[in-house]
């Protein structure tokens, strides 16, 4: 290790990828959450609902930027911008429906 790889005691190095040709850095649920502005369990819902491309490491989920930019091109926008207005005042909202339950009968019906 060289000295510029090296941090203080307690910091975590930066990793490089590049050496790797694994592109961007995959994004954990957390910060999606962050740049929606919505809660953690909301991105999960969208994964689990299968409108969010994901993998799973271990336990951990992991989103590539691809796949929430795709995400995000195909949900309306809250705000879109007229021809008059600054494109800075459109703010992306997910449009998560609540999904209906649906009720199972307790009892199958006896024939």
């Amino acid at each position: 290790m060289n000295d510029e790889s090296k941090g203080k005691v307690g910091q975590v190095a930066e990793r490089d990828w590049s050496p790797y040709n694994l592109g961007p850095r995959p994004l954990t649920v957390e910060t999606v959450a962050e740049r929606w502005e919505c809660s953690p369990s909301m991105v999960r819902k969208v994964i689990n609902s299968g409108e969010l491309g994901h993998f799973r490491v271990g336990n951990l989920i992991r989103i590539l930027a691809v796949d929430v930019e795709k995400y995000e091109a195909t949900r309306v926008k809250v705000g879109a911008p007229s021809e008059d207005m600054s494109s800075s005042a459109t703010t992306f909202r997910p449009n998560i429906a609540r999904a209906k339950r649906r009720r199972e009968p307790m009892f199958p019906p006896t024939a």
